[in-house]
Formats: structure tokens, sequence, C-alpha cells
């Protein structure tokens, strides 16, 4: 039903093209001269070709060579000749060219081609239409008499029209493994005799040629309208190739997806969006999302429906990150007495300068949390618009941080979250005026642990995206980090569950 509007198109050009076969030529064996290989020969040796080998050998097939080969080297990588191969009838001594079809005929189509009238020409032309043409045009080709040309145009009766002429209504892949995976013809490509063998080996014996219809949209045109429900500020699309576009990011920042609406999409059928997991920290060009239309055309009133449902919000935004004014505060009497080096600063430091922070000043304070709570305040009212305090976060008694925050007047979001590394943080935020400035308590695992829940956090808080109980909650599903030798992240498992 869906294609009711889909003509089918036999690819038929093959059984006109091995009936012709090759005229026959007269051989000279020659002792071939070992030559010196000049500069541009050996660079064009290296250069790669595709060559269509079919007829009377073992294994058709497409094959690949290296440029300058000649036709005896894809008759070998074919498997050989058959027992039914006239081998005279090819010069196995020829170079060979990328996109050429080298056909074996039979010793029966050899003989067949003989006894046929050896004195037709071409037309004027030098070409014809064997989609329109009649019996005495056909037959001006080399090889077709009176009976073959009857044959051709009852065949294309029955099957109908050859292939060549039409045009592709969408984007056909080739793979050959190693090589390459795209699309070897686009769409609205016009279909030639020398593509025949080629999608022949793509497994194409059919050609969809799609009639526009006014209920019906091509798989790229309704592949736009899923792109523009994506598609946000900070995001660059890619060119639409077999029904897919692909958006990635102008810029760093973080990622945010509407998970209902994005639910609504790939719930509907016969479409889908796949993206990247939310809240996920990206870099300029790194991939966000892709979208694509399942059948080769889709229905009008299906698609406005999709977006009538999802509304003019697009489902991706990219938040990119604010260049905040940080303070770092190292508490605990072991560093303020100088009995051990603070190694832990250094470390937090790093870490948000990588998303454009400003380490506005430091300092080492002892195990007083009045002194902490003060030291804050004062912080906050000098410019600071994130304050970072180390160390103190255990059970310990001595350990203060999270009384001092608390102290502050702040509000406490969270002392404890499911995440390991990372289990004893404590955000919280602190409003003064219009502005919210965020105060987090890091636990020891930050300084020596390359990975914890300061990573999934501070993107959020870089980003101005508010962080909630209930989101640090799901943070359980996905919050262990397996300390991969190669660390990977953001690109594995780890934060994934909010």
């Amino acid at each position: 039903m869906l294609f009711r509007r889909v003509k089918v198109i036999t690819i038929l050009l093959m059984v006109f093209m091995m009936s012709i076969g090759c005229s026959r030529r007269k051989e000279v064996s020659i002792e071939p001269k070992k030559e010196t290989k000049t500069t541009a020969e050996k660079s064009s040796s290296k250069e790669t070709i595709y060559v269509y080998v079919c007829g009377e050998v073992k294994h058709p097939g497409v094959y690949r060579f290296s440029k300058g080969e000649r036709i005896v080297s894809a008759v070998k990588a074919a498997g050989g000749l058959t027992k039914k191969a006239s081998a005279e009838s090819i010069n196995q001594a020829e170079k060979m060219k990328d996109g050429q079809q080298i056909t074996i005929p039979s010793k029966k189509q050899t003989a067949k081609n003989e006894g046929s009238d050896s004195k037709a020409v071409q037309s004027s032309s030098g070409k014809i239409n064997i989609n329109t043409a009649g019996v005495k045009e056909l037959m001006t080709l080399s090889g077709i008499g009176e009976a073959k040309a009857s044959d051709i145009i009852s065949y294309r009766e029955e099957h109908g029209p050859f292939s060549v002429g039409t045009v592709l209504c969408h984007d056909i892949t080739q793979i050959i493994k190693g090589v390459t995976k795209d699309a070897r013809f686009r769409k609205g490509h016009v279909v030639k005799e020398e593509d025949i063998p080629v999608l022949l080996s793509l497994g194409k014996d059919h050609l969809y040629v799609w009639e526009a219809g006014d209920d019906m949209l091509h798989e790229n045109d309704a592949a736009r309208i899923l792109c523009d429900l994506c598609k946000n500020e900070g995001m660059k699309e890619s060119e639409v190739k077999e029904g897919k576009i692909e958006l990635s990011a102008e810029y760093d920042g973080l990622l945010k997806i509407d998970k209902e609406k994005l639910f609504t999409v790939n719930s509907f059928g016969q479409m889908m969006i796949a993206t990247r997991s939310r809240n996920t920290p990206v870099k300029a060009g790194d991939k966000l999302a892709g979208t694509r239309i399942i059948p080769l055309v889709i229905e009008k009133d299906k698609m406005q429906e999709v977006k009538d449902r999802v509304g003019d919000t697009p489902i991706l935004s990219l938040l990119p990150y604010k260049k905040k004014k940080a303070v770092i505060l190292a508490t605990g009497n072991e560093v303020y007495y100088h009995r051990i080096e603070d190694t832990f600063t250094p470390v937090v430091a790093e870490k948000i300068k990588e998303y454009g922070a400003e380490v506005t000043s430091t300092k080492q304070l002892p195990d007083d949390n009045e002194l902490l709570t003060k030291t804050i305040l004062e912080a906050i009212e000098n410019g600071a618009e994130m304050v970072l305090c180390t160390g103190g976060m255990s059970v310990d008694p001595d350990d203060k941080t999270p009384l001092a925050i608390k102290n502050t007047g702040a509000d406490i979001i969270s002392y404890g979250a499911p995440v390991l590394p990372g289990a004893m943080f404590l955000l919280a935020y602190y409003k003064k005026g219009d502005q919210i400035i965020p105060i987090m308590g890091l636990p020891g695992c930050v300084m020596y642990s390359k990975r914890t829940v300061f990573d999934l956090i501070l993107p959020r808080i870089m980003a101005d995206d508010k962080v909630s109980a209930e989101e640090l909650a799901h943070l359980g599903e996905g919050g262990l980090c397996l300390g991969c030798k190669v660390c990977t992240y953001p690109n594995c498992g780890f934060g994934k569950g909010w």
C-alpha cells in the first residue's frame, strides 16, 4: 500500500549486453619487453580501480585491482574461465579501467553472434534508445539480427523498460569490507549503461522509480522534517543521505534532550531519532543525533501529526558553558599547618579550567566550621560565582565542611550521591539577589580518582543548568565508574542515569 505509486523497473540491459557478445579479433602473441617503470607509472599503479567480471568465469563479481593491471588478472581473480568460455573472444592482455565490465562470452554465444548480420551498422548518432527502438533500429547494432531484435522488444513489453535513462529516487549504498560504506549512487542519478554491472553487483535486480503524489513524502524530505524537530542553536546538520540527517555540535556545551518528545517520535513508527545521552558534555564537532525515515516514502499526514505532537520547541538543546569566577577553599588541619602538601587544589583547578572557569583565589583553612562559613560568604560577596570546598567531607567529627556550608544559609540539594567514586559529595545553592551561586563540598576521591561525581555535576554547573535532588537520585543507575585503564568518559555508561 505504501508503495502504490512506485514502479518497478527491471534491470534487463544485461540480457542485451550478453546477447551481443564480442566481435572476433585476430590475436598476435607478442613477447612483452621488459621496461623500467617511469615515476608516473609507479604512481598510477598504486591507484585503486574496481572492475565487474561476469559471463563464463567461475566466480563473477566486482573485484579491486591496481591501476594498470590487465584483464588476465581479473580472470584469475574471478576463479578462471569455465569450460564453456570462448577465451579467444577477449584480449586478456588489455589494461583495465575503473568501472569497466569484463564479460567472458560462451562458445555458443560467440558462434551465434558470428552467424548474425555482420554488415549491421550503428545509427547516425552512434546510440539508440533501447526502450523505444523498433526492430529496424535495433538491427543497426552490431550482432543484432531480426530475430534477436524481436526478442528484445518482446522481453521489453513483458517485463517493462530497461533501466538505462531512469532516475533513481533514493540512494543506493555500496559496502566493500574494509574499504567503504557509502552511497554508490545518489538520489537523482540518471542510470547509464556502465552503471548496470555495478547495480547488479549490489544486488539491485530491480530499481524503484517513485512518482510524486500529493499525499506522500520522499524519505529525504521527511528526514528534513525530523531534523527540524531536533535542531536548535549551536547545531550543524549533515547532508541528507539515504533518508538520514545527522546533527553535530558547533561549540562545546551540555547536551539536553526532551525525553518525552523523543519517545513520542520513536514510538510513532516508520521513523527514528537516535541521540547521545542526556546531560552529556560535548565538544565542538561531536555528533549529537541522527534522524532517519524507515520506508522510501511516507504519508504527509503522518509527518504532520508528528510535528503537531512535538510542538515548536526542539527536542534537543546545546547549552554553552559560562566563564565563571571560582574560589577554591582547601580545608583540613593537615593542610593548613603544612603537615602535608595540598595536592587537592591543583586537581580541582585543572578540571574547572577545562570548562573555561577562572580561579580567582585559593585559600587553606583549618577544621573550623565557623571560619569556613565566614570565608565562603566573603568569597561570594567579593564576586565568586562558584565556591569549591575540598576535604573535610567524611563522617569524622573533625570534618566540618558540610556544617559550614549549611550555616551559610544555602539551600542544600543533597549531602550524598549514589555515585562511586563520590558518595560523600555535597551540592548547595546560595541565593544572592537574582544570582544563584553553587557551593560544592568535594570528597577526597576527587583528588585521586580520574572520574568521580564531580565530573558529572561540573558540566551542568558550568552551563547554569540547576541540578535537583531527584536528578541526583537517578544517578544510581550508571553511577558506578569501572575505573578503566583507558578512560573514555563521557563516551561510556558512567553517569548516564539522569
